[in-house]
């Protein structure tokens, strides 16, 4: 009877003597392991196991044959050299009181413990990548700390994120996108060395620890060759996908000394990078921090700025050189904070922009300006016209006429007084809607500027059917006029074109009299620039119509 249970056990057993050689095996045993009877007996227990946990079983072989019962998992080879996990009990065969054998009763724990260990990496790693994850890379992180506390020595945390990937995401679709991500990992892992540990954090976010570097440069030349990696074209599905990096890169201690700030600040060196033009690194300072704590406050206060009454205008005069008359004003937004004083307008509109009160914002603009122009107009000045700058967010909101109609209503303005600009970034963003928008405003009797014209962006095919009125030359541009002849061809290139397609040109930024003769010589009449007046308050503005009998009514 025991001899066919033993035969006939659902789990393998198994027969050693106290060499730890076969001597009986079952038909379980035999079918777990791929050997026929015969080629296990006489044959040790230990040319099977693997080699990683032999020392252990045969310590527990050893224990047994000292009369304990042993329990452990070990890993076997099966015939074919697949490894299989084992759950192992063995205990002593006792023979008249003496230990004679070793039986070992085996539980086949492979497919569980092939599930555990797939709910381990996913715990760890990045299903799509197979990268580690965040939860991963934090734990590195905060080992790498633990490490640097001892040793004294730096380490460096990179941030990356994928320019423009959402445009690829939404253009291309999902699957193209993640096919991309996955090849982006396979190319960072081509690049990373031994002392390097890789992780996508979520998105086309990634993140690189780096320790035991000789050098800060070092650190820089990794990023570096990082950019170049990824510039290098992309064979997604039959389509060569081209694209940039922004790295932020965080050093220990100097970035903080706890994971979670080292993480924050390398996110903020990236968004540095990104705001110096992408493609490139960005290195995590204490500067970098004050300048972003800054840029954090004054986005905070942007929506009580606007209650609070902190932003005003000031006007630039426009003058027609050819009658030495003010033609008009250019509406330029200012900022006083009441406790940053004066906030520079190249350093709060960018931040604007990016919110959700550039449209308020630039209603309030529009709103006052008219009102202003309403008492110039009120004082005798019938003739001026005011210039608004408009952001893209504003020129493509759906209800733009109704808005801006609203407005001129309200104040009792004529429209033909009042110019839109948008600059050639906004225009080019997308050509049919910003056609439609510009034939909509000169319907509506608004005048339309192009501002900061031959800046880039520009296609001359769609510049030639666009219904606009002016081109603004920039500060840029007119500067060249006191430089050498090939760069001032530059601004009368731009002067013959508006000639050509019949549009009027204001030039901004008009220092010195050679740049305002140069200008009237290439035919062009309206300009503005601190040669003729810095931009003006209301009041000072009046001062300076009032003063100046010629450039009067």
């Amino acid at each position: 009877m025991f001899k066919s249970l033993y035969e006939h056990h659902p789990d393998p057993i198994f027969t050693l003597d106290l060499y730890g050689n076969f001597l009986k095996v079952n038909n379980a045993g035999t079918t777990l392991l791929g050997y026929q009877t015969n080629e296990l007996l006489n044959q040790p227990y230990y040319s099977l196991i693997y080699e990683e946990d032999l020392e252990e079983m045969i310590n527990a072989f050893h224990r047994v044959k000292k009369g304990y019962s042993i329990s452990l998992e070990i890993r076997a080879y099966h015939k074919n050299r697949d490894i299989y996990y084992l759950h192992v009990t063995a205990v002593p065969i006792f023979l008249k009181e003496k230990i004679s054998g070793v039986y070992l009763m085996i539980k086949d724990i492979t497919e569980s413990k092939q599930q555990q260990e797939q709910i381990n990496f996913l715990a760890y790693h990045d299903t799509l990548t197979e990268l580690a994850n965040r939860r991963a890379f934090h734990q590195h992180l905060e080992q790498a700390i633990a490490r640097a506390k001892i040793s004294k020595k730096p380490f460096a945390v990179m941030f990356l994120d994928l320019d423009r990937f959402k445009v690829i995401n939404d253009t291309l679709g999902h699957r193209v996108g993640d096919l991309l991500l996955i090849a982006v990992a396979k190319r960072l892992e081509r690049i990373a060395t031994s002392n390097m540990k890789l992780a996508r954090l979520a998105g086309d976010e990634f993140t690189i620890l780096i320790e035991n570097y000789k050098k800060k440069p070092d650190v820089q030349k990794i990023a570096d060759r990082i950019v170049a990696a990824m510039n290098e074209p992309f064979e997604i599905e039959n389509q060569h996908l081209q694209i940039s990096p922004s790295i932020g890169i965080a050093i220990y201690p100097e970035a903080g000394e706890d994971a979670l700030s080292i993480l924050q600040h390398a996110d903020m060196a990236m968004y540095e990078a990104k705001n110096k033009g992408k493609n490139g690194s960005s290195l995590y300072t204490k500067e970098l921090y004050k300048k972003m704590e800054r840029k954090a406050r004054i986005e905070k206060d942007l929506p009580i700025a606007l209650v609070n009454k902190e932003f005003y205008l000031v006007y630039q005069p426009q003058i027609d050189t050819t009658t030495n008359k003010i033609i008009g004003a250019e509406a330029l937004i200012r900022w006083k904070h009441p406790l940053l004083g004066d906030i520079s307008p190249c350093e709060f509109i960018p931040i604007v922009e990016e919110t959700p009160q550039v449209v308020p914002l630039g209603h309030w603009v529009l709103q006052e300006a008219c009102l202003q122009l309403k008492i110039w107009h009120t004082f005798g000045y019938q003739n001026l016209k005011i210039s608004v700058n408009l952001s893209a967010k504003e020129f493509r909101q759906d209800q733009l006429i109704e808005s801006i109609s609203q407005i001129l209503n309200d104040v009792q303005v004529d429209p033909k007084y009042v110019t839109l600009e948008l600059t050639e970034r906004i225009a080019m963003i997308d050509e049919k809607e910003t056609l439609l928008r510009l034939k909509q405003l000169k319907e509506y009797g608004i005048q339309t500027s192009i501002d900061d014209f031959g800046t880039g962006y520009s296609s001359l095919a769609y510049l030639s059917i666009f219904p606009i009125d002016t081109l603004k030359v920039p500060r840029e541009f007119t500067q060249l006029a006191d430089h050498r002849p090939e760069e001032r061809a530059i601004v009368s290139t731009i002067l013959s074109l508006a000639n050509t397609l019949n549009l009027s040109v204001v030039a901004e930024g008009i220092e010195t009299e050679k740049q305002l003769k140069f200008l009237q010589k290439h035919n062009c009449k309206y300009m503005q620039g601190y040669y003729f007046s810095k931009p003006l308050t209301s009041n000072q503005f009046i001062k300076f119509l009032q003063k100046t009998p010629s450039m009067n009514k």
